[in-house]
């Protein structure tokens, strides 16, 4: 048979238990004044002097990539989602079409150089008109210009990044023949970038120019 406690240790337990109730009541007690001051204080302290929104969007510049001359595309050197340099060379087109224009371009171009020569030499000893020596250097102008239109079309089959960005959508496969103004791949731009946000009429009358802001992304 157990023994009965005694007084001494009930007394002991009653003092416990009647403890264990106050800081209960005090924790509850703080509890819920800590709970009201902190809602008046977001009530009548932050929401008064906060402005916020969810209705808002991380934006940039989109940088179209499009072809300036018509041909067939050889080799592209991204992919999407990949982070690109200004000046780093995206894809390439075909040249050699390019290349055997330039090549009878520069001949052309050589015989009037030497048809002007020519005539600079006779028109010396007026043994040309003028008319003649000016068509002799018409023509040898009207060649170089020809020529460096086809070694512009030669740099143009290298298509380069205009700034600095991501490319989010590649429109075109090796193999595939393209037009001038073809749209070939979007880039969206690294820097600026810059946050839109939309807001009630009755917030604006609160903000002004110079005033901090949080942001945060999902």
């Amino acid at each position: 048979m157990e023994p009965l406690p005694n007084v001494t240790d009930i007394n002991r337990y009653q003092v416990q238990k009647s403890q264990s109730k106050k800081i209960w009541v005090v924790l509850i007690i703080g509890g819920s004044l800590g709970l009201v001051g902190g809602l008046t204080y977001y009530w009548f302290g932050y929401l008064p002097s906060h402005i916020w929104t969810e209705n808002a969007y991380v934006e940039s510049d989109i940088l179209p990539v499009n072809s300036r001359i018509m041909g067939m595309v050889k080799e592209v050197y991204v992919t999407e989602a990949q982070a690109v340099k200004k000046g780093q060379l995206l894809a390439k087109l075909d040249e050699t079409d390019f290349a055997l224009e330039l090549s009878f371009k520069e001949t052309k171009l050589k015989k009037a150089e030497a048809d002007f020569a020519r005539a600079t030499r006779l028109r010396k000893y007026q043994a040309l008109s003028t008319s003649d020596f000016e068509l002799a250097r018409a023509n040898m102008l009207a060649a170089q210009a020809d020529r460096d239109g086809t070694n512009l079309k030669i740099l143009y089959t290298n298509v380069l990044a205009t700034q600095d960005g991501i490319v989010a959508k590649r429109n075109i496969q090796e193999g595939q023949f393209v037009q001038p103004g073809q749209s070939l791949m979007v880039i969206v731009g690294t820097s600026p970038i810059w946050v839109k946000a939309n807001y009630k009429e009755t917030q604006i009358n609160r903000m002004h120019e110079g005033q901090s802001v949080e942001i945060h992304i999902d």
